[in-house]
């Protein structure tokens, strides 16, 4: 692991947290880390069976080959990937969409869980992990241990209980409660509506907050027990939060009006903006209490993605990697039927690959609690840096 300490990046926000300590990995870094893990554990496999007391030699014991290693992701659409069909946002109308829409095949075999190929998981897997992604667009907590997240589909933890009967889980990637909270009802009362959700919703929001960390706790507990039942106790939980989705208000590159309510992707007011914001922060600091109470591993994502939301003023439309933004806009021309609110808001390739990025520098650190952040204007999804969350 290479660890240097660092002061933070410079933000505007002043509400941005104080870090310390920060994780930079380059990829030719991460690979010489990896390198140095796999031979370590290759030599431990070759320690040589110690001989019985008696004086004929020791016969060794046959043991059943090892399981393949497994990242499994499990919860709701922004671990499952849900908006991975787009590599940035566009305007055309017509054809790929500047090159942004991968298509539906993007989202694999998952049907209606919209699993994407690129998910976090599959950036964040270590090298001979398998990525299994059991998580699903649209997932309550209740369908982690209660019932299944779709007719089709048994609860998470059977599905979980499957996998290890043929694989060696080795983290587990949770992220889970924002449709407790009614994040779909949010954006289908306040997009394209330019009102004040916040007096509407607010009083909603702290009435489920509550309820939503309790259940999350039993949910933890659940996925816990039926890894003990497993019989694996090797194994690491790290729950993930929500990253804001959209720029303040001051940050959006189109001003508040008739011009941002037409331009497409932006359909969003500045009082909306800031109680999006402000649901995001208030997660993130829930969470945190859920993974310590339970003693799993916590990622805050929330200011990940800061100056890379849709319509942020240092982004534009596009595939860049360097200048595209990481999240889906509110593009109704584009988005029919249920995708519209489906994927909109949710982390696009480029958003995927970032939390991947923030993921898989998780797992060389070690514990945290850990807050992680891009490296600013121009900078990839590749650039994630990670620190102490303090």
């Amino acid at each position: 692991m290479y660890v240097r300490s660092a002061t933070q990046p410079t933000r505007k926000d002043p509400m941005l947290p104080r870090t310390s300590q920060m994780f930079d990995r380059g990829r030719e870094k991460r690979s010489r880390t990896r390198v140095r893990v796999l031979v370590g554990a290759l030599a431990m496999s070759l320690v040589p069976i110690a001989a019985g007391s008696g004086t004929e030699a020791a016969v060794p014991a046959v043991s059943a080959p090892a399981k393949p290693a497994a990242i499994v992701a499990m919860g709701d659409s922004f671990i499952s990937g849900e908006a991975g069909r787009w590599r940035g946002n566009s305007h055309q109308r017509r054809g790929d969409h500047e090159g942004t829409d991968l298509g539906r095949e993007a989202y694999g075999p998952g049907g209606r869980c919209h699993r994407a190929i690129a998910s976090p998981i599959t950036t964040a897997a270590p090298p001979g992990a398998v990525p299994i992604n059991l998580a699903c667009s649209g997932a309550l907590v209740q369908h982690i241990d209660r019932i299944g997240p779709v007719p089709e589909l048994p609860r998470q933890i059977d599905q979980l209980r499957q996998v290890t009967q043929s694989f060696d889980v080795q983290t587990i990637a949770l992220s889970i409660g924002g449709n407790d909270l009614g994040f779909e009802e949010m954006l289908r009362t306040c997009v394209f509506s330019f009102g004040d959700c916040s007096r509407r919703l607010d009083p909603l929001v702290e009435q489920r907050i509550t309820p939503t960390t309790q259940q999350m706790i039993l949910a933890v507990s659940a996925i816990q027990q039926t890894m003990r039942d497993a019989g694996d106790s090797d194994y690491r939980i790290v729950l993930i939060s929500y990253p804001k989705f959209t720029p303040a208000g001051a940050d959006n590159r189109v001003s508040e009006g008739l011009g941002r309510r037409l331009t497409g992707g932006c359909a969003v007011g500045n009082s909306d903006s800031a109680f999006f914001r402000y649901v995001v922060d208030r997660i993130a600091r829930e969470w945190a209490t859920v993974a310590r109470r339970t003693g799993i591993e916590y990622l805050d994502m929330s200011w990940a993605f800061e100056g890379k939301q849709m319509c942020a003023k240092d982004v534009r439309y596009g595939s860049s990697r360097t200048q595209g933004e990481w999240t889906r806009g509110t593009i109704r021309w584009q988005n029919r039927g249920d995708d519209l609110y489906q994927e909109m808001f949710h982390p696009n390739v480029f958003g995927q690959e970032a939390i991947g990025d923030c993921l898989g520098q998780v797992l060389q650190a070690g514990r945290g609690p850990f807050i992680c952040l891009n490296s600013g204007r121009n900078s990839t999804p590749s650039d994630m840096v990670l620190y102490y969350r303090t």
